[in-house]
């Protein structure tokens, strides 16, 4: 479109335009290149001016990045193979390169400082020194593999301890075994049972209690460190107190911060009481033997009551064995007393048996005159029977007169009663006066015509009474009989007769005479 000099114009901008694309074409590839990871792209075109700034800073950039490349790996490989110490040079590089290098350089730095400190921790809990730990503040991973550390730390410790109490344990329990195995003596034995594992658990006082199974009660039989005992029982039944209850449950008791003022705990320098106590059964195959009560001023912990625990099955075993050797020895004793009691026995046996022989010989002697003896009381026997059929015929003629004598007293008073009774009513009605043509000395006259019937009729009864009481039918009722009344009746039944004689009768009463009590009938 252009001509003459404005053709050169356009085609000059035009060869400027094609060289600057050109250029900037061959730089964006690089950079392309750099961006994609490929740090060996070079710009190799020759350029000039403005154009070789560019190109020589692309080209540094990219040998920059290559040589970080290079040390990177350069590290890494010395890290693979152990070399820690093994850093880039930062000094190579510039700028945001430097602070790369130094971020990578601090990265490893901490790291190592995390992997020789978790050494240092491990070197030494190899060598035994369980205590190591990991002390610097780490996070992320790092603090994982602190933790990790540490823990180990914590399992060897515990690990150890364990390790060092099962020692403890075991020392104790062989202590606790040889020492019983020496002592023969059955109660020198529960004191020495008792001393040797208050030692142990360092216990302030301690009892042992022996069960008796025939009166079921645990009995006092062995103390440490014992002064005085105001208040406390040598003796508990089952179910008392936590002795007790432990024996009945066979289950230890522990109790903490129990003070009591009667279980003080005394030295030569100190007096305190305890605040912990630990109540434990010894028990042999499924038989209650003993139980045990420690006091302490410390904490009886987890190795203690292991210990004690332990040691159960040594002390039931031992003093079991020992109660029944103790009871064997004791029988053996009985049994030689005895075989001595059967031997003098024996001995006064046979002369029994001489006696025995003589009183045979008496006895046959009393015999034959026995039998004389038996012979005479034969024949009384057959005179007594004579005499015994004699008698119940006696008996039988005795019960029929008394039939015929009742049978006629009966009849008797029968026919006696009937005029009497007239007697008595017609008297009883004359001696009222209906008409008032009596005198009163006639009327005294009828009251003892009645009086003396009705005495008569008393006494016919008192006949039928005699028969009764022969028969076994009569019972007594006694009255209370004044004797003033008694008096007055026996005048009233002689003063006639006296008077027909011309005589007179006075009665005089003294008044001290006491009532009677008679059968009025």
């Amino acid at each position: 479109k252009y001509r003459g000099d404005f053709s050169k114009i356009t085609n000059g901008i035009n060869d400027t335009m094609s060289t600057t694309v050109s250029v900037l074409r061959e730089i964006g590839s690089n950079l392309d290149r750099l961006s994609s990871g490929d740090f060996s792209a070079q710009v190799s075109s020759e350029m000039s001016g403005d154009y070789l700034i560019l190109k020589t800073a692309t080209n540094t950039l990219g040998t920059t990045l290559n040589n970080l490349i290079i040390d990177s790996n350069m590290m890494n490989a010395s890290a693979a193979k152990g070399a820690l110490d093994v850093r880039i040079n930062a000094s190579k590089y510039q700028g945001d390169f430097s602070k790369i290098t130094n971020g990578i350089n601090d990265t490893i730095e901490v790291t190592v400082g995390v992997l020789r400190e978790i050494s240092s921790s491990l070197n030494r809990l190899s060598s035994g020194d369980f205590s190591a730990q990991v002390t610097s503040n780490m996070m992320g991973d790092y603090a994982v593999l602190k933790a990790a550390t540490n823990q180990l730390s914590t399992s060897l410790i515990t690990y150890d301890k364990i390790k060092a109490d099962q020692s403890w344990i075991q020392e104790g329990i062989a202590h606790l075994s040889s020492s019983l195995a020496k002592v023969e003596n059955f109660r020198e034995l529960m004191q020495t049972a008792i001393s040797i594992v208050a030692r142990y658990v360092s216990a302030g006082k301690g009892a042992i209690y022996l069960y008796d199974m025939f009166d079921e009660r645990l009995v006092l039989m062995g103390t440490h460190a014992f002064v005085e005992r105001s208040g406390l029982g040598d003796k508990f039944k089952l179910g008392e107190g936590v002795v007790g209850q432990v024996a009945i449950e066979r289950q230890p008791i522990l109790l903490r911060h129990v003070p009591r003022s009667d279980g003080i705990i005394m030295t030569a320098t100190v007096a305190e009481a305890p605040i912990n106590t630990y109540t434990f059964p010894l028990v042999y195959k499924d038989t209650l033997v003993a139980v045990i009560e420690l006091a302490s001023s410390d904490v009886f912990d987890d190795t203690k009551q292991a210990f004690l625990k332990q040691s159960f099955e040594t002390l039931s075993a031992s003093i079991f064995s020992a109660q029944k050797a103790d009871e064997t020895k004791t029988l053996l004793i009985q049994t030689q007393q005895q075989a001595e009691q059967l031997e003098t026995q024996a001995r006064e046996v046979e002369l029994q048996n001489a006696e025995l022989e003589q009183q045979k010989r008496e006895t046959e002697r009393q015999s034959r005159e026995l039998e004389v003896a038996q012979q005479s009381l034969q024949q009384q026997n057959d005179e007594l029977v004579l005499a015994q059929q004699a008698l119940e015929q006696r008996a039988k003629d005795l019960a029929a007169s008394n039939k015929y004598k009742g049978e006629f007293l009966a009849n008797m008073t029968h026919e006696l009663r009937t005029p009497l009774n007239a007697i008595n009513v017609l008297a009883g009605l004359l001696k009222k006066n209906s008409e008032g043509n009596l005198s009163a000395k006639q009327v005294e006259h009828l009251d003892v015509i009645y009086y003396a019937g009705t005495d008569l009729l008393n006494l016919i009864n008192d006949l039928l009474d005699l028969s009764r009481i022969e028969a076994g039918q009569m019972s007594v009722s006694l009255e209370v009989l004044d004797a003033a009344t008694l008096a007055y009746d026996i005048k009233g039944m002689f003063e006639p007769l006296v008077l027909e004689k011309g005589l007179t009768i006075s009665l005089s009463l003294d008044p001290k005479i006491p009532k009677i009590q008679n059968d009025k009938a």
